[in-house]
Formats: structure tokens, C-alpha cells, sequence
């Protein structure tokens, strides 16, 4: 349970990280999720997960598949246009959306730490698809592809600073912009879920309605350069950064 003045979160899951004795791990989790930035999002739901460990390539490899439900409604500020609800909905009279969606999933994991790792990369791609035969008011496909590489630069009596270069790059395809929800549009910068850009305000980055409010891109490239020092090893870190990013309104 999580509070805080853009954004009150409420998640209740159960994990198995070993079903039936196998490495293959099982996830049910119920979601509510309230954030407020030009438009307050009201996200209700659950989600099923089901992953498992590969043996081919190698060991740091995983795939997983996933089922989503979600009821998302939206609350418009009262200054608000007619012209810039409609970046969001089709209709404002009845601003909420249902959401069914599936995914798939491979990512390689070889970082030696799992916090402020110093070698290693990690690689990740992320399919969606909403709408369709898993029916709502949604349709689109959603595709994320993450790489991230890890470089000890130098081992001083064990104090080693590590240098990561960190890439996104996310596509959604769809034919209309308001059969996304808001929630899975790009919203880059800050600290935002979608990508960091540190300097700007969260989810500040990408396209806007006419009024000048954040209304979420359709495809994203964020790249990532930074150097970390440690302090005390495994708490306490320096970190020297340059963040560069773009979020495109172009519907493909």
C-alpha cells in the first residue's frame, strides 16, 4: 500500500516461485491505483502471470506469459475542454475504459548484483496485446525492448566504479490514440515508471492536447549513461548521470 500526493497505489498478490516443483513461477495480483497529474486515473484490476527458467541458452534466461483485466476511468479537471478530452476517450460523457489484455515475455538477466550491479547485462522484450479476441473497449499492441550493459571501470582495493549504459525503446501500435489508456501510453521523465529523464517533472515528457496538457506518446527511445560510485558497498552510492530521451505522438 503506497501513498502520495500524485499517486495512492493498493496491490494484494500471491507468488509461487515453484509450482509443482518445477522453475516455473505462478502470480495472482489485484490492483487499485489512483494517480493524479493533468487527469486523475482511477485503474481497478487484476493480473495473472505465469513464468519459468530456461535452460537454453543459459541459465539467466526466463519467459513468462501474462492475462490482464483492468477498469480505468478518467476525472477531468474543470478547466478542461471538450477538445482535450478527447485526446484521452471517445466519449467524455463516459470517460472509462475496460481493458483485457495478454502478454508475452523473454528477458536474459546476467548482472552480478541485483542492486548497483557492476558487470553483467540485461536484456528484455515485452509484448502486449489488448482489444481483439480478449474483447474491452481497447486495441492495440504494445512492444518494449530494454538493454542494459554494465562495465567495471576499475577495482581500487575492492571500491569499484561501474559505468551503465541503459536503452528503451517502446512502439504501440493501434489505430485510433483512445484505444490506448492513458496508463500504457509513454509518459517519460523524472522518475516516471516508463523512463527516466531526472531534471523534469514526472511523466512531463511527450505529446500534449491543445490545451498543453501531458497526453502520452505512442513511441518512446530513452538512453542512459551513468557512472556510480560507491560509498559504503551495497547502500550508499555517487552517481554521475546524462539522461536523453524523445515520446512521439505517431499512432502506427
Amino acid at each position: 500500500w503506497e501513498f502520495g500526493q500524485t499517486r495512492t497505489s493498493f496491490y494484494l498478490s500471491f507468488t509461487e516461485p515453484w509450482v509443482l516443483d518445477t522453475p516455473t513461477s505462478g502470480s495472482v495480483t489485484l490492483f487499485n491505483i489512483k494517480r493524479s497529474y493533468d487527469v486523475t486515473e482511477e485503474t481497478r484490476g487484476f493480473s495473472l502471470r505465469l513464468g519459468r527458467r530456461l535452460r537454453w541458452p543459459d541459465d539467466y534466461s526466463r519467459i513468462y506469459a501474462s492475462y490482464s483485466f483492468r477498469n480505468e476511468r478518467y476525472t477531468f479537471p474543470s478547466y478542461f475542454t471538450t477538445e482535450d478530452k478527447y485526446y484521452y476517450v471517445q466519449d467524455p460523457s463516459d470517460p472509462s475504459l475496460i481493458s483485457s489484455s495478454v502478454g508475452l515475455g523473454y528477458s536474459r538477466d546476467s548482472r552480478n548484483l541485483p542492486l548497483f550491479p557492476t558487470a553483467g547485462t540485461y536484456l528484455a522484450y515485452d509484448f502486449q496485446y489488448a482489444g481483439g479476441p480478449w474483447g474491452g473497449d481497447v486495441d492495440y499492441r504494445k512492444h518494449t525492448v530494454q538493454a542494459n550493459m554494465y562495465l567495471p571501470v576499475i577495482d581500487i582495493l575492492g571500491w569499484i566504479p561501474a559505468l551503465a549504459i541503459k536503452t528503451t525503446f517502446g512502439q504501440i501500435n493501434t489505430n485510433e490514440q483512445t484505444n490506448v489508456p492513458l496508463s500504457e501510453r509513454f509518459r517519460p521523465g523524472g522518475i516516471s515508471f516508463d523512463g527516466q529523464i531526472r531534471g523534469y517533472p514526472d511523466y512531463s515528457i511527450g505529446p500534449r492536447t491543445g490545451g498543453g496538457y501531458t497526453s502520452g506518446g505512442f513511441t518512446m527511445f530513452i538512453t542512459t549513461a551513468e557512472m556510480s560510485f560507491p560509498i559504503v558497498k551495497q547502500q550508499i552510492y555517487a552517481v554521475a548521470f546524462a539522461d536523453a530521451g524523445k515520446d512521439r505522438k505517431s499512432v502506427v
